[in-house]
């Protein structure tokens, strides 16, 4: 059997959709009158290079329906269009308009092409210019000649969707840190080695000999180098310790900018008036290092910053406003007060916490209950914002929007429950100020000491001490351990976002697990058909997928993948060919239809149904042969023919499921079944796989409440989850993990993410965690010894600084190469 595939998207043309025209001679067949429109409109614009250029096919566009239009004029709006768009005037006093737009259904560099080519074509345009990385586009126009929302129909109508890209002051501050500082990092890099470089003969010159003509111009490149790294790629150290003095409240930057400052201008003074040693490589040495460190934890925490947000992005921005003659009208969801009636059709997200007034549909609430299966709304039932409509329309009576409703609730459940975890920070910082204190009470005693009885040398014994208790080593003993565990980890497949991963996870002992895309692939599939008064499998699957293909329900998606496990090489055709009519969906039970003989006739061969078993019975006369429902399956029936075929439906579990069960049991870690799902499903899942700790049917309230319930007894709690439901509860836990097919927003918010979806990835960092921590333990009691060691040997004038420097830079090497030793395991 021979296939044509769409001239526009590439895709499969069904046997029976015949739409095509002609252009230069040339047949061109479409799937669909959408990819039609679109390539009509690139064609007739003289575009037709696009098809030539393109590397991969287009993606199949979607129809502009009459909503889909209204909700895009509202772009046109002086209140809304002033939080997406830029005016100006140009230089010949004409009014400009700039506005920054992502742009879905990229694919190459073609697509590019083209949307800058069609847009540039369009009046009152200025410039178009697209970054394929991003998909954002930068459009500048002339509003009094082009209306905003026309561009965007232009996009649309060429095959792309294209929305307005919110960059509000908080992004654009944190664009503004990032470039400072890795400006910062690049230049205290070049300046460490540089100024190595140049040190390298002023310590082997002060044992073997060097012309003093050489030293001082050593001295002087190594000083015009240092001075911007001090100045500039430093400042951050000095601003934080002025901060700290005025506020009273001693920590690390203090001695860091002290050391970092007086090795700077004793080397300064050494260097203008003549001296013994300067300590430029140590200088830039010890800000480059800092500045890394720095720029890490910067961008973990714009990152959960910017997670925080992207809740906002299962609300649409606009709904379907019903007054009391009918009338529908579409308005920005701000603009909806309780008691107002909208129309949410199917497929569409519902903009509010309501009521159903009429109809009835099923609606997709796993974003927060973390329920695969959708939940039938009929009159009466309540329904929530954030959530999508599925089968059919629903008239909902406004009851809670924007900050009231349940989806907001939820992001203020974990921002709060992330601010729990802020009690080591505030154990840290006391400890470091002790340590700071201490550094500053023994560098003041010491230079005391010998200011009174040596005061020649109190300088150098001073910044001898400031030097040699430097907290180098002490400040890498832990940051490079977690580096090369990071490392490590992301080699094996996950990602850490924050720093206290590997603390956690080394004292992890319960794990908790969602069910729906954690333990199972998240992904309904057909495991086996029975077939009673259908004469093929192809015959009951080709039934079954007529009228599933008319469905949105998840369950349906599961057809779209399934191949009948005896099908047959020719099939034959009267066996795959289904024509139906009068198709009518029942939310939470199932599709009916009526059967025709062939298409387009009148003659109906009988009823048929496909769904749960109480809704198929209702039409066949024999209900003796219906199986005994133990799992979850579909029925096919027909009042003629009676039940055709049963379909059992699950959800598989993930092949790494029970070696990661059993490895947590080797390394007496309790793992919990934390899930949304119903009862029969989850004890399901739980028996399968051993597990003795299960809690069902629980919100994301329950599951915060649960977990923290738990707290008090556990010593670290880790969360593994997918779903947006999962964000309080990943944000309460010690330890939060997302798989790798987990929401986006659960993947910024998370502490470590995985990069594969391999649930034995959660063990092995358990692992990788222990050892880590007997790495950092180690690297801190070398420091704590070395500076134990040094500080009096330093104090007693027994140390140059020169030493102390070569010293500070050997004890750190230590400890680099020792946490390197992780990488190996």
């Amino acid at each position: 059997m021979t296939t044509t595939n769409c001239y526009h998207c590439g895709a499969i043309i069904p046997e029976n959709v015949v739409i095509a025209f002609n252009h230069n001679g040339i047949e061109c067949s479409f799937c669909c009158h959408g990819c039609e429109a679109v390539a009509h409109s690139i064609l007739a614009s003289n575009l037709d290079t696009y098809y030539i250029q393109r590397s991969e096919n287009a993606i199949t566009p979607k129809t502009i329906s009459a909503q889909a239009e209204a909700e895009l004029r509202l772009f046109d709006r002086g209140d809304i269009a002033e939080d997406y768009i830029t005016f100006s005037k140009s230089t010949d006093k004409t009014t400009q308009a700039s506005v920054e737009l992502f742009i879905e259904g990229i694919t190459c560099a073609a697509c590019i092409w083209l949307i800058e080519k069609h847009l540039s074509r369009q009046p009152g345009v200025i410039s178009i210019h697209i970054n394929h990385s991003n998909q954002r586009a930068n459009l500048t126009w002339q509003p009094d000649q082009i209306k905003f929302s026309e561009l965007l129909l232009e996009i649309s109508r060429i095959g792309y969707s294209a929305k307005p890209f919110i960059f509000d002051e908080l992004q654009k501050y944190q664009a503004k840190e990032k470039k400072q500082a890795i400006l910062r990092i690049g230049l205290a890099g070049i300046g460490t080695m540089q100024n190595m470089m140049l040190a390298v003969p002023l310590y082997i010159g002060a044992s073997s000999g060097i012309t003093d003509e050489f030293q001082m111009f050593f001295r002087w490149v190594s000083l015009l180098i240092a001075t911007p790294v001090v100045f500039y790629s430093a400042r951050p150290f000095f601003k934080a310790a002025i901060r700290d003095f005025k506020t009273r409240h001693l920590t690390m930057d203090v001695p860091v900018s002290i050391a970092i400052f007086i090795a700077y201008l004793a080397s300064a003074i050494v260097t203008v008036s003549g001296g013994k040693d300067v300590y430029f490589d140590s200088v830039c040495m010890f800000t480059f290092f800092l500045l890394i460190g720095r720029y890490l934890e910067m961008n973990t925490r714009f990152k959960a910053s910017e997670g925080l947000k992207r809740l906002n992005t299962l609300l649409p921005t606009s709904a379907s406003l019903v007054a009391l003659d009918g009338t529908e009208s579409t308005v920005p969801i701000k603009d909806l007060v309780p008691g107002n009636r909208v129309m949410v059709r199917a497929g569409d997200n519902i903009p509010c916490d309501g009521q159903v007034l009429d109809g009835s549909s099923s609606v997709d609430e796993s974003a927060l209950t973390g329920e695969f299966f959708p939940v039938a709304k009929t009159i009466n039932a309540n329904v929530t914002a954030g959530t999508t409509n599925i089968d059919s329309p629903l008239l909902i009576e406004v009851a809670r929007t924007g900050k009231d409703t349940r989806i907001a609730s939820i992001l203020t459940l974990m921002q709060a429950a992330m601010t729990n975890k802020g009690s080591v920070a505030v154990a840290a910082d006391r400890v470091a100020a002790y340590f700071v204190a201490f550094i500053l009470f023994s560098a003041t005693a010491v230079g005391t000491f010998w200011y009174i009885n040596d005061p020649a040398s109190a300088f150098d014994i001073v910044l001898a001490v400031l030097v040699v208790t430097c907290p180098c080593a002490l400040s890498l003993a832990t940051p490079t351990a977690l580096t090369a565990a990071m490392d490590k980890m992301r080699t094996e497949g996950i990602l850490v976002l924050r720093s206290h991963v590997i603390d956690a996870l080394a004292k992890a002992s319960h794990v908790y697990l969602d069910k729906t895309g954690t333990l199972t692939e998240g992904r309904l599939k057909i495991v086996k058909t029975t077939l009673f008064n259908v004469t093929t499998e192809e015959r009951a699957f080709s039934l079954a997928s007529a009228l599933e293909s008319t469905s949105k329900h998840p369950i349906a998606s599961a057809f779209r993948r399934y191949t009948p496990t005896h099908a047959s090489t020719t099939p034959d055709k009267k066996e795959t060919q289904v024509f139906l009519t009068h198709i009518k969906h029942t939310p939470g039970r199932g599709i009916e239809a009526m059967l025709l003989a062939q298409e387009h006739s009148q003659a109906a061969i009988e009823s048929i149904r496909i769904g749960s078993r109480r809704y198929v019975e209702e039409i066949i006369k024999n209900r003796a042969m219906l199986p005994d429902e133990t799992t979850t399956t579909l029925y096919l029936a027909g009042s003629v023919s009676g039940l055709m075929a049963a379909f059992e439906v699950t959800d598989k579990i993930r092949d790494s499921a029970p070696a990661m069960l059993q490895q947590c049991a080797d390394l007496n870690i309790k793992t919990t079944l934390l899930s949304g799902d119903n009862l029969a499903s989850v004890t399901s899942i739980a028996h399968t796989l051993n597990i003795q700790d299960i809690v069902a049917n629980a919100s994301p309230e329950d599951k915060l409440r649960h977990i923290r319930d738990q707290q008090s007894s556990v010593t670290q709690s880790v969360m593994v989850g997918d779903g947006i439901n999962d964000l309080p509860v990943m944000a309460a836990a010690d330890i939060s993990i997302a798989m790798a097919n987990a929401a986006d927003i659960n993947k910024i918010n998370a502490d470590a993410v995985m990069l594969r979806n391999d649930l034995t990835l959660v063990p092995r960092a358990i692992v990788l965690s222990q050892k880590t921590q007997r790495i950092i333990v180690m690297n801190l009691a070398w420091a704590f010894a070395y500076n134990a060691t040094a500080l009096p040997l330093a104090a007693c004038g027994l140390i140059p600084p020169f030493l102390a420097a070569a010293g500070m830079s050997i004890s750190s090497m230590v400890v680099v190469l020792n946490s390197l030793r992780i990488k190996k395991g």
